[in-house]
């Protein structure tokens, strides 16, 4: 399932010195947060993992397929109403031929998650 444009929204992206940053806006209408712990919708977790892997995708131009999670630290819920950046740190090809993302998500006042995760590149 995809998710951008639907589920979050990219409002911002930048790109520096390899440090990659995207701000989302969280689509709060989406049937997601009606389900998903009525009268205190929270993001799933598995949804935060598509919402990096779809932005990475964006980045690179290539379609990416999650290989491994080498590490995942949920630290805070995120709310429909809050608009989180995700800011990974490293994206680099190791010698395997897999891709390797390390991020946070975070805003002004928390950091959210941090994730390392390993992906195939499909195309």
């Amino acid at each position: 399932m995809i998710l951008k444009d639907d589920f979050f929204y990219m409002t911002e992206s930048h790109s520096d010195e390899g440090n990659l940053r995207f701000r989302v806006r969280l689509n709060p209408e989406h049937f997601i947060f009606r389900v998903h712990f009525v009268g205190n919708p929270v993001v799933p977790g598995v949804c935060l993992i598509q919402m990096a892997t779809e932005l990475l995708e964006s980045h690179l131009n290539c379609r990416l397929l999650l290989d491994t999670a080498t590490s995942i630290k949920f630290k805070r819920p995120i709310h429909p109403g809050i608009e989180p950046e995700f800011a990974f740190s490293k994206v680099q090809t190791e010698e395997n031929g897999l891709t390797k993302a390390v991020f946070m998500i975070q805003d002004e006042e928390a950091q959210y998650a941090k994730m390392s995760l390993l992906y195939k590149q499909l195309s």
